[in-house]
């Protein structure tokens, strides 16, 4: 995946105040296993370039590991731009998503590979993506399958952005993918919190509502019926049933008249 991102300070515009670091308790342990793994993916960037590009794409790349939010199912992205800089050195920039470290070598990989063919349509001035680097499309889908990756459409409208290792690919790389110890290192996923509230249900009409607590007692408004706590399924095909009961007796009506 690609995106159009501008580089961001850690300084507000308006209080120009720094943001304060977080407790992570020991900071140096911590900054040393993010060091090893932005140099295990840099490791992984060369031998990759190696193997499939012919070393013929540019080391003007800085590899970085940000998180994305919670709910987001972006694995990487390319940002097709100078958005580092140094001196007179100007870079493009390859992320791996934190969210995403927890999965096998073979994925990580993949996802690496995947946001190098973006830097190979970058470098050989292909447009591979529109709608703001989200869709991908036929361009990629011929890159992407050039240079070891199967190709397959998404359902969320964003083109041809899923893929994989071809099965060639995985018997000429897995070998030595378990040679770069760094790439097992994981980073544990966050566990999902239990959402506060409880949905109830009419077993009357099936109208549902949601509340805070369980020691509210409620009543439906239309069957003056305690409502209680429902199964989303159950939720789901009560109504089906109550709309199909509805549908039959609306025919029903029509042939009567």
């Amino acid at each position: 995946m690609t995106q159009k991102l501008k580089a961001a300070s850690i300084v507000s515009n308006k209080s120009k105040t720094k943001v304060p670091p977080m407790a992570i308790g020991d900071v140096t342990n911590v900054n040393e296993k993010f060091i090893e793994h932005i140099n295990a993916l840099n490791m992984l960037w060369t031998y990759l370039n190696e193997m499939f590009f012919d070393s013929a794409l540019s080391k003007n790349t800085v590899v970085t590991i940000q998180r994305v939010r919670a709910t987001s199912r972006v694995t990487g992205w390319f940002v097709p731009y100078d958005i580092w800089a140094c001196d007179n050195a100007r870079a493009t920039e390859i992320n791996m998503s934190a969210n995403f470290l927890y999965r096998t070598p073979l994925e990580k990989a993949a996802t690496f590979l995947h946001e190098m063919c973006h830097q190979y349509a970058h470098e050989n001035n292909i447009k591979d993506t529109c709608r703001q680097g989200r869709y991908h499309n036929k361009r990629f889908k011929e890159i992407a399958e050039k240079h070891g990756l199967i190709v397959e459409k998404s359902e969320n409208g964003r083109g041809f952005s899923v893929t994989k290792f071809s099965p060639t690919t995985i018997s000429k790389i897995e070998n030595v993918l378990l040679e770069m110890p760094l790439l097992k290192m994981t980073i544990p996923q966050r566990e999902k919190k239990q959402s506060s509230t409880r949905k109830l249900v009419c077993h009357s009409c099936y109208q549902t509502c949601r509340v805070t607590s369980e020691r509210f007692s409620i009543k439906c408004g239309f069957c003056d019926v305690e409502m209680k706590k429902a199964n989303q399924m159950q939720t789901k095909l009560q109504r089906l049933l109550l709309w199909n009961e509805k549908s039959e007796d609306l025919q029903t009506l029509d042939r009567i008249k």
